[in-house]
């Protein structure tokens, strides 16, 4: 009798120790699956993050990209803001060249120029072009005062009093400028008779310039 029932109490307790060794794999199944769980769910959620992500970051660049598009082809530009982004305020920048150049009142001009006493500069130059309406270099920059003085009919007219050009170093900004000075008064034909020489020579300083405004002007007529 001993014997059986310690038989039996033997296997009473190694059914309970297989009992628990089986909630044992139970418990590590389920902490298997809830590991697993969990990282399916951390690994989806870094995808539907980087999706934001990557979705967000795709919208912005078809936004900047559709904005540019639209800005470069699309948006049409009016004369004045043609010539706003396309004139420049240039200075002689004489003052750091040999102080022999004071002696004549052309260099005196350019130098108050300089030096930003623009109402001496315009009034030494008025004198030098008037003399000389040939000279390129007075006649270049009175023409900028001018246009800083929205006189740009008064420009366009010392810029056209101009003869002959083409063996000054200034001509091809000449040029440019008188070009502009026809978009902003509005005398189109002219700027566009003007652009489309700079245009076609490869070596102008302003080709691509000249292109740009031309395609501007354009971008109007398609319309």
């Amino acid at each position: 009798m001993k014997g059986k029932i310690k038989y039996s109490e033997l296997q009473n307790e190694l059914k309970i120790q297989q009992d628990i060794l089986d909630a044992l794999k139970d418990e590590e199944k389920v902490a298997f699956y809830n590991s697993m769980n969990n990282s399916e769910k951390k690994i989806k959620n870094q995808k539907i993050t980087k999706n934001v992500f990557s979705i967000s970051l795709i919208l912005i660049i078809l936004c900047v990209s559709s904005w540019y598009i639209n800005d470069k082809y699309f948006s049409i530009k009016t004369n004045d803001e043609i010539f706003a982004e396309y004139f420049v305020f240039e200075k002689p920048n004489v003052i750091t060249r040999n102080g022999s150049d004071v002696k004549n009142k052309l260099a005196h001009g350019l130098i108050e120029f300089d030096l930003e006493n623009y109402e001496k500069a315009f009034n030494i130059l008025s004198e030098v072009n008037n003399a000389d309406t040939n000279n390129f270099p007075s006649a270049f920059y009175l023409s900028i005062l001018h246009l800083e003085k929205e006189n740009y009919h008064k420009a366009t007219e010392i810029l056209e009093n101009i003869e002959d050009c083409s063996q000054s170093f200034y001509c091809e900004k000449i040029k440019l400028n008188l070009a502009l000075c026809y978009i902003k008064i509005g005398v189109i034909d002219k700027a566009k008779s003007i652009l489309e020489q700079i245009s076609s020579d490869e070596n102008n300083y302003y080709n691509q310039e000249a292109k740009e405004i031309l395609t501007e002007i354009e971008k109007r007529n398609s319309y």
